[in-house]
């Protein structure tokens, strides 16, 4: 990355929470959620969705525990906390477009640096045909990725930016995007 990129993280300040599929809608029209580039996943127990392409906001589950809608320039997380819900934006950007209103910036800021998550899964022959997939997880590991198909030999890869606040600690990872790797060529990042 050359130079020192911080990270933001933005929370939803006002009151009027304008409902989950016009939230999106508006970071998609701020150019923040691209079509093509833009993916989510939620989680709630004893369920997982795993990440893929976002399409229609309005389709998404608003009452699972854990929501993220990611993309190059931005991740929303939607998270339950008691009764309520907290709603994150975060972000390399100090300030979001202008017609984003509602978002407040905290502090402190994080350095940032590029990371990876590794999300295989072997090869699996069911029923069906082959799957990418564990057998000690329910079901097979469908990701909606160009150019995955069987004998799934490439490591599915999430790009991370990985966020440090001033003593070093890793203070969360804000996923970017989902791509396939040629078994062999991943690289141990090093620690900042």
């Amino acid at each position: 990355m050359g130079a020192t990129v911080n990270g933001h993280i933005f929370a939803w300040g006002d009151a009027s929470w304008p409902g989950l599929a016009e939230a999106l809608k508006a970071l998609q029209a701020a150019g923040l959620l691209p079509a093509d580039q833009s993916w989510w996943f939620a989680w709630r127990e004893p369920d997982i969705l795993l990440p893929q392409r976002l399409g229609d906001p309005a389709a998404l589950p608003d009452d699972w525990d854990e929501l993220r809608v990611f993309s190059p320039p931005v991740e929303f997380r939607q998270t339950r906390q008691g009764l309520g819900w907290r709603r994150l934006l975060l972000a390399e950007a100090e300030t979001l477009a202008a017609g984003l209103t509602g978002w407040q910036r905290l502090e402190p800021s994080y350095r940032v640096t590029d990371g990876q998550r590794v999300l295989w899964g072997r090869r699996l022959r069911l029923a069906g045909g082959e799957r990418r997939g564990e057998v000690r997880f329910p079901r097979p590991l469908d990701y909606d990725v160009a150019g995955e198909a069987p004998p799934y030999e490439r490591a599915l890869v999430a790009d991370v930016r990985l966020y440090y606040d001033a003593e070093a600690r890793l203070h969360t990872a804000r996923y970017t995007g989902l791509r396939l790797v040629r078994a062999g060529t991943l690289q141990v990042q090093p620690l900042p």
